[in-house]
């Protein structure tokens, strides 16, 4: 069975919902005010079966400018369209713009119907007929036959239903094996249910007891019911209306434009790169960072179109862009999408994505046209390639390249392995087929040994660089797994060190110059003498005459060397010192079982000040533990 998918499109009034029922029998105005006005609001659907097992689903939309919202919503999944033209009106303004949105979205097939022909005469109709044929030469449409029709008499359905039949015959069925993808354009919930979505499935599959993810949010949920045109299934294809009962998530989580996919292959994002298209009939240019509506499926938010190489875009031209977009959606590469004025209720382009996942490009870039131009028209080894290098050091697994260039596993990953056995990518985790561009495998063992050189530099008494610090300033857009597989590989080829948490040059080795040796000297020398009852370290700038920074490095370079034990706050201590303040309470712990600060005091010619922190850090280090006012033996 051939699954498609007929949209409708057309001014308003002009009889598409007349006509659908004509053909289906089904009323897609659904809604009580759509009944009331007489005028189609929101999405409506209905299923028609045609000979030689051919499954249409049908998504009439709404002709209102004021509904164009709802008429993108629905128009995205589509693989071929019934412009329709009311015989007594003729072409009018939606009439255009939705004919403008089919030829952006690049919907491959159509037809066009001329409706209430029983309002008309013979001279009329071949007046609206050729006006039709102008308007539709040398788009999609020509070829696709003109239908006279009215849905009130019946009169030229059944030549209509057989001109739908011949052109179904040539449009190609969504395949099945790619990323199940349903962007939801309804939500609900049902008495007995609960949350319902529904949505045409427009890639791969779903089926009964799946577990699925709904985008932006990450919600998980599980599918407890499928249903294709009102009817249950075990499964739903690409190609299909499909309504999911799910299962764990509230109805109020989920809203029009969320999509509905398999669990951790796809990834918002706020950016794409894309080839845009202007219409011949905007006004004015397109300047650079212009603020645009974006609609995508069913998903909608405001952006800046980033033009990429020019500074505008005359009416009518093409050019390559990067899209920054307000909100997150779910995009992969292919996906075409409508652009519309951010100041005016109209259509002015739409185009293609290119990359979904791109970082944020210097206009400046010079290479970055050419990537481009790979992108629109390479073979998917080249595109891979220029992905690759686009994620930097992020890198790309295949689950990434899959969203970028979506195409089955199978395929994805003999090309992501032939980028690999051709030296041009190197594999950073084996299980998902996560790899580095041959270029950043190098730039990242670089970078990070760069950083470490400049911390090395700067601190040269530390003994290495704390690996969350390293890992911040590496980059903000790289995965933890994969800086520790790039961190892992510089330890197995000798030139860093890694210690704890702590991360090294290999040759790294802490050295004083002869005024921080004698500053050293002093400092011991200082908590030597004073045992106990030590000065506060927040004295010792002034008392040595170095800066507050400086004399930090040094204090932490007596403790990582053990020559001084930091006690509480800025008491540090003489460890020798210490070391006889231990051995003293022990004995007299021995000997008593317990001990008080007063005796404490007594025992080791201290005060107050010193022993309360003292005490406390025996507790810590397990030495001693509190018995009411007193210590004992742990």
């Amino acid at each position: 069975m051939k699954h498609l998918i007929l949209g409708t499109a057309g001014h308003v009034d002009h009889g598409k919902t007349a006509l659908v029922k004509a053909l289906t029998g089904v009323d897609t105005d659904r809604l009580e005010e759509e009944k009331r006005r007489g005028i189609t609001i929101d999405l409506g659907f209905a299923e028609l079966t045609l000979p030689g097992e051919i499954q249409i689903g049908i998504v009439d939309v709404p002709g209102h400018e004021r509904f164009i919202n709802n008429m993108l919503s629905g128009v995205g999944g589509m693989d071929l369209v019934m412009l329709v033209i009311a015989a007594d009106e003729g072409i009018m303004p939606q009439t255009r713009e939705h004919f403008d949105i089919c030829r952006l979205l690049s919907i491959p097939r159509g037809l066009t119907v001329i409706t209430k022909t029983d309002l008309v005469d013979g001279d009329w109709l071949h007046l609206v007929t050729q006006e039709i044929e102008a308007l539709t030469k040398d788009t999609f449409l020509e070829g696709g036959g003109i239908y006279p029709v009215s849905s009130k008499t019946g009169q030229g359905i059944p030549e209509l239903l057989e001109g739908l039949r011949r052109i179904c015959e040539g449009v190609e069925s969504r395949g099945s094996g790619g990323v199940f993808r349903l962007p939801v354009d309804r939500v609900f919930t049902m008495k007995g249910f609960g949350t319902v979505v529904t949505g045409t499935l427009v890639s791969g599959r779903v089926g009964n007891g799946e577990t699925v993810e709904i985008l932006p949010g990450g919600l998980t949920a599980r599918v407890r019911g499928v249903q294709v045109h009102d009817k249950p299934v075990n499964e739903a294809l690409a190609g299909q209306r499909t309504a999911l009962n799910l299962q764990g998530v509230e109805k109020d989580r989920i809203e029009r434009g969320d999509t509905v996919t398999t669990p951790g292959l796809l990834t918002p994002t706020f950016m794409l790169d894309a080839r845009i298209t202007l219409l011949p009939d905007v006004e004015k240019p397109m300047k650079n960072r212009r603020m645009i509506r974006f609609y995508n499926g069913a998903a909608r938010c405001s952006g800046v179109a980033v033009l990429l190489g020019r500074e505008e875009l005359p009416p009518g031209g093409e050019c390559y862009a990067q899209i920054r977009l307000s909100r997150p959606v779910v995009v992969m590469g292919g996906d075409r999408f409508i652009l519309r004025s951010a100041s005016e209720n109209r259509t002015i382009g739409g185009g293609s994505v290119l990359d979904p996942m791109p970082v944020r490009h210097k206009t400046s870039d010079r290479d970055l046209v050419p990537a481009l131009e790979i992108l629109e028209k390479g073979k998917p080894e080249e595109k891979a390639e220029v992905f690759l290098r686009h994620a930097g050091y992020r890198g790309m697994d295949l689950a990434g390249f899959r969203c970028r260039l979506p195409i089955a596993q199978g395929p994805a990953k003999k090309i992501l392995q032939t980028l690999r056995e051709k030296g041009r990518a190197v594999t950073i985790i084996p299980e998902t087929l996560h790899l580095l561009h041959e270029d950043y495998d190098g730039l990242s063992k670089e970078k990070v040994i760069n950083i470490l050189k400049a911390f090395h530099e700067n601190k040269p008494l530390e003994p290495g660089m704390p690996k969350a610090e390293l890992f911040s300033r590496f980059s903000v857009t790289i995965q933890e797994k994969v800086f520790q597989v790039i961190l892992g590989r510089l330890e197995r080829e000798g030139k860093v060190h890694i210690e704890e948490n702590l991360v090294r040059l290999s040759e790294h080795k802490v050295s004083l110059n002869q005024e921080e040796e004698a500053a050293i000297a002093k400092i011991r020398e200082l908590y030597r003498r004073t045992g106990l009852k030590p000065p506060s370290s927040k004295a010792l700038p002034e008392t040595l005459g170095l800066d507050v920074d400086h004399v930090a490095d040094l204090m932490r370079h007596l403790m990582e060397t053990g020559r001084l034990v930091h006690i509480q706050g800025d008491l540090f201590m003489d460890p020798a010192s210490l070391q006889e303040a231990r051995d003293k309470v022990r004995v007299f712990l021995d000997q008593k079982g317990e001990i008080s600060v007063s005796e404490m005091r007594d025992l080791l010619d201290s005060t107050r000040k010193y022993l309360i922190p003292l005490l406390e850090y025996f507790d810590a280090a397990g030495f001693t533990a509190r018995k009411g006012d007193k210590r004992i033996l742990r």
